[in-house]
């Protein structure tokens, strides 16, 4: 009996089938409930549940199902101010982020159905650029011609989603002068720029709230990272310190030296 005992599903009550999820807790899904879970984009952007649905009990599920509804409402609210690279859709007045193409964007039944996450800005952490480069051809003069894809990879502190890297333009240039070339770009100083920019507030939600919104370490990799583009201007790290850390001062020595403050 027991390896064919019909199982049923703990959401919707019909019965699992063959492609059905186990969770956790010993409770079944069936597949059309168990696709819920997953979030997929394949595109220029990739964004990853953290976790497999397996790992999950039952009241945990049932609280992403919820999250998700809830998102589907903030989506409906989101007023796109912006967007940059075809990719990155933003609403500059509520300080959130959206990844999803702007065809799919402008229609708003294929947008709802596909339910892309609003991300905050108070959230967005880290963003670091990458490059992979690969050989074109040569020029008169011998000298190796580049194709140089620009990536922005993003770090939010967000308790559900991995964002994976985003391409934001290409870059031809001779060898060893393509990193000059990415800095001229308008369209990527843009995107660059605009990031900063929404990395800037989220920053200074978080100095100015009781509620600290990054765990410590993010918190200071992004101290690190905004000393060193200069936007501390409200607080400077001296300020940000003694009000993180209050006056425990072998705290303070050991966070400097630890993230170079």
């Amino acid at each position: 009996m027991g390896l064919f005992e019909k199982k049923f599903c703990a959401a919707c009550g019909n019965e699992k089938g063959l492609f059905g999820k186990k969770l956790k807790d010993g409770n079944h899904l069936c597949k059309k409930c168990s696709s819920k879970w997953v979030y997929q984009f394949n595109g220029s952007v990739n964004i990853k549940i953290k976790r497999k649905c397996s790992s999950l009990t039952l009241d945990e599920y049932n609280e992403f199902v919820e999250m998700r509804e809830r998102n589907l409402e903030e989506l409906q609210e989101f007023s796109r101010t912006k967007s940059l690279c075809g990719i990155m859709q933003i609403d500059e007045d509520a300080q959130e982020i959206v990844f999803i193409d702007n065809a799919t964007f402008s229609k708003t039944e294929k947008l709802y159905e596909k339910n892309p996450p609003v991300f905050k800005a108070e959230n967005l952490v880290l963003s670091e650029l990458t490059y992979s480069a690969s050989t074109e051809g040569k020029t008169i003069t011998g000298k190796a011609t580049l194709e140089s894809s620009v990536y922005l990879v993003f770090a939010f502190e967000d308790p559900l989603y991995d964002v994976g890297r985003i391409c934001i333009g290409t870059i031809k240039a001779v060898a060893g002068t393509w990193t000059d070339k990415v800095t001229e770009s308008p369209e990527i100083k843009e995107v660059i720029d605009t990031i900063n920019e929404m990395r800037e507030w989220g920053l200074k939600m978080a100095l100015e709230s009781d509620i600290p919104m990054y765990s410590d370490d993010c918190f200071w990799r992004a101290v690190s990272r905004a000393q060193e583009y200069d936007y501390l201007t409200k607080y400077g790290v001296k300020d940000i310190l003694h009000r993180r850390l209050g006056n425990d001062r072998a705290l303070i020595r050991e966070t400097k030296k630890k993230y170079n403050l």
